[in-house]
């Protein structure tokens, strides 16, 4: 039987997926959208005239989907352990929770919450228009957890509240399976483009696209279309519209690579870029995405923030770190430049990612430049890409302590003649910021230290890493598919006492790793998580050194001795013993090293 399987949330999807072995009765197409855009995904197969026998879905996509097609839809029912499970992991949760829905899941969970003394504040709604108002409403109760489908979910984040997904386990997606059994069998040969390199690029892991010249969309793999949301658009430039700029023939001469960052906490993809032509000679971009764990020798990397960037859990968002930082900028920049100060992972992108919901920059896109000793005119060339910016774009400026004075100078000029939010970072603790701003050009010193925020490593907010943990779960128990309540308590004793040198960075991904991996819904065993994340070089993680290869011996010995300093806390006697020096001589090299230039 041919079913196409509509899931409004990716966990569904990904659970269903998961389960593909035990329905192999079924020939299933798997696909993740609500409301409209399940009714664009059903145009797009009936103009494809490619038939299902049946379509399976859940809730108000059920609803839309049934009255738009003559294909019968069967509904995945939220069953008394779907019920169970999440009103269990609400329990532990120490906030005020709201509910909204229909009156048929309403009731249900009432009856259940008042059974295992779970306190909701239940609302019922009729249509689904009524769902924005009385979010407002239970927001200005007090209310900081919303529970309800993939719409009322989506509409609690826009609001700023953190939204709790209803998710439906094994027993429902079996039951649904199980009533799509009694309808008519029918086989039809799946069909495809049948072009031969159609087939073999949609084979790569790498995503891979061809673009003509205004950005348009020639072609674009499956791995890039799963990956980049945005391009389902038709237009490359739906992802950041200054990437224009990379894929002008006269940057390819110059020292210069681009990134796409699809996540604040994950490696961006490098964009391999080139140009091809047809027998017509209409020449076209063509990109290969690629996640690299070597650090680029380029002299500068740009990297552009995906439009669709992955979004931080509201409950980390709203954070008074992260909350109190973005109150200040907001009420305090009128975008003059300000400086963030931490290690590896503390959330500086997250910081970014935050602010660019903000009114202010919501329309605007956000651009990292980092130098890395920059010739005269690959510098200067980056400084007339930075004409192209806006009040409403954000650009973040990183090792700047790689420019030479002359070169300072002209970026203060160029951020003073700019209307873009300027934000510099760096990447220590105080004492380094101010050892090393001490060394630069006088007007840019005075820039960077006019607004500056500190944010200390995760090992020193002890207090908040439950909660971090906590909030993660949830994050990835939606995005699995999976019901993981919690850790037991040895297992959160682990994190608890873990040092996090990767800080939020290494965190998630522990967290993450632990919930994809999980059958039950208690985490026993964290050690070989724990182990594996440790030994792996990370984007942001102190395991991830870029260190210059370019400069002379000396240049790279200070670069290494200041980055080991850093990881043992600045402490002289574990940085000695680890070189393998004593500490007379790693004096004594310290002491050169931080001589002006």
């Amino acid at each position: 039987m041919k079913v196409l399987l509509i899931a409004p949330y990716k966990g569904l999807a990904e659970l269903i997926k998961s389960m593909e072995p035990e329905l192999w009765e079924f020939t299933i197409s798997i696909h993740v959208a609500d409301l409209d855009e399940s009714k664009r995904l059903l145009n797009e197969y009936k103009r494809s005239k490619e038939s299902f026998d049946v379509i399976i879905s859940r809730g108000g996509t059920a609803k839309v989907l049934r009255e738009s097609t003559a294909i019968p839809v069967i509904d995945i029912d939220i069953s008394g352990y779907d019920i169970l499970r999440i009103l269990t992991l609400l329990k532990s949760y120490h906030a005020k929770i709201g509910m909204v829905g229909f009156k048929n899941v309403i009731y249900s969970f009432e009856a259940v919450s008042s059974v295992i003394n779970v306190d909701v504040e239940y609302r019922v709604v009729k249509e689904e228009s009524e769902v924005i108002d009385t979010l407002k409403e239970l927001k200005e109760q007090g209310i900081q957890i919303i529970v309800g489908d993939a719409v009322t979910v989506k509409n609690a984040t826009s609001l700023g509240v953190q939204g709790v997904l209803i998710t439906s386990g094994k027993e429902s997606v079996y039951e649904a399976f199980n009533k799509a059994k009694r309808l008519k069998y029918e086989i039809s040969k799946y069909s495809s483009r049948a072009e031969l390199f159609d087939r073999l690029l949609n084979q790569l892991t790498n995503p891979v696209t061809l673009l003509a010249e205004d950005g348009e969309v020639i072609f674009a793999n499956t791995a890039l279309r799963k990956q980049f949301s945005s391009i389902q658009q038709s237009n490359f430039l739906a992802l950041h519209p200054n990437i224009s700029t990379a894929l002008k023939q006269e940057m390819l001469d110059y020292p210069i690579t681009f990134f796409v960052s699809d996540s604040p906490f994950g490696q961006p993809y490098r964009m391999n870029i080139g140009r091809v032509s047809n027998s017509t000679l209409t020449v076209y971009n063509f990109i290969e995405f690629e996640r690299s764990d070597a650090f680029d020798e380029s002299e500068i990397e740009v990297i552009f923030y995906d439009s669709n960037m992955e979004n931080i859990p509201q409950l980390i968002a709203s954070d008074a770190l992260y909350h109190d930082a973005i109150n200040t900028i907001i009420q305090t920049s009128n975008n003059n430049p300000f400086t963030i100060v931490g290690e590896r992972g503390t959330g500086k992108r997250m910081l970014l990612r935050i602010l660019w919901e903000s009114p202010r920059f919501k329309q605007g896109t956000i651009t990292e430049i980092s130098f890395n000793h920059p010739s005269t005119s690959t510098f200067n060339r980056v400084m007339t890409f930075l004409g192209e910016f806006n009040e409403q774009d954000i650009v973040h400026f990183c090792f700047l302590e790689k420019l030479t004075s002359t070169q300072q100078k002209r970026l203060t000029e160029a951020i003073e003649h700019g209307s873009f939010q300027s934000v510099f970072s760096m990447v220590g603790g105080e004492e380094r910021f101010i050892e090393v701003t001490e060394r630069f050009q006088p007007d840019l010193k005075k820039m960077i230290k006019q607004f500056e925020l500190f944010f200390p490593p995760l090992r020193s907010r002890e207090e908040r890493l439950e909660h971090y943990i906590h909030t993660f779960i949830l994050y990835f128990n939606e995005l699995y598919g999976k019901q993981v309540i919690g850790l037991e308590k040895e297992a959160m004793e682990k994190l608890l006492n873990y040092p996090w040198y990767g800080n939020m960075i290494e965190l998630r991904k522990v967290v993450k790793r632990l919930v994809r991996r999980s059958s039950d819904v208690y985490i026993k065993h964290v050690e070989q998580t724990l182990k594996e994340v440790q030994n792996e070089p990370s984007y942001g993680n102190g395991t991830f050194v870029p260190i210059n290869l370019q400069q002379t011996m000396e240049g790279i010995e200070r670069d290494v001795i200041k980055e080991v300093y850093r990881q043992e806390s600045e402490n002289q006697s574990k940085t000695a013993k680890r070189l393998g020096m004593n500490r007379s001589t790693l004096w004594r090299k310290m002491n050169r090293s931080i001589k002006p230039q």
